[in-house]
């Protein structure tokens, strides 16, 4: 038999060893899933919403590393670390750009995708430079 807590601050089930062991349906896990990573992009200052983009610079800083890292253990609790490989214990180490993994594992486990975009910034000294971003895309349902 499988011993579950629960969390009253939380109001979530405490994860057992398997993530189908939890208590919480399909929707109420859907709903717990978006409104976790809807607090990361809130640390990034955006919204969960089709076309919003981030830029890439915005994921380098120590303070939004530090924040993502601390969301792991509260993330574990919905999503399994078995797929998702930025929820692995040294992931902020192993992984170069650890937020932008995470926050691509995550948003396709809720459809939307993470897609990496480039525009010119004109040019300095006969080289281009460029600026880069990351868009939040709705995935396309395929039949």
């Amino acid at each position: 038999m499988v011993k579950v807590e629960f969390n009253l601050e939380k109001d979530i089930v405490v994860k057992p060893k398997n993530i189908k062991e939890y208590k919480l349906n399909e929707n109420e896990l859907f709903f717990k899933r978006q409104e976790y990573i809807t607090d990361l992009l809130n640390i990034m200052g955006v919204s969960l919403a089709d076309g919003v983009e981030i830029e890439f610079d915005d994921f380098r800083s120590p303070q939004v590393i530090r924040k993502f890292k601390e969301k792991v253990p509260d993330l574990k609790r919905v999503f399994s670390s078995n797929k998702l490989t930025a929820l692995h214990k040294d992931a902020n180490i192993e992984q170069v750009y650890f937020p932008i993994n995470m926050l691509r594992q995550l948003l396709k486990e809720i459809g939307y995708k993470f897609k990496p975009v480039v525009k010119s910034d004109g040019y300095f000294k006969k080289k281009k430079r460029v600026k880069r971003f990351y868009k939040i895309v709705k995935e396309s349902k395929k039949n």
